[in-house]
């Protein structure tokens, strides 16, 4: 059975095969400044884990909602919204 938490199992390696070569194709250097930032402060490797957790529980979240409503509700609820 897929239930939230095994689809998003299963999205996030797709999820990173996908962006982090757009990520380094993209982005100048963007490990060289990771790291540079990490020897100056090492808080920056908290901020990346407390976003890379909070982007998780967001798509749990988002997951669980459309469980327990369905997506045609939520969809009418994001249009009205705005």
């Amino acid at each position: 059975k897929l239930n939230s938490m095994n689809l998003l199992i299963y999205m996030a390696p797709i999820a990173v095969v996908f962006l982090l070569p757009a990520t380094l194709i993209m982005e100048e250097n963007v490990v060289g400044i990771t790291l540079a930032l990490a020897r100056d402060d090492v808080k920056i490797i908290w901020y990346l884990l407390f976003n890379s957790a909070l982007a998780y529980f967001v798509n749990l979240t988002n997951f669980l909602v459309t469980k327990h409503t369905n997506a045609l509700t939520l969809q009418v609820w994001h249009t009205s919204a705005f």
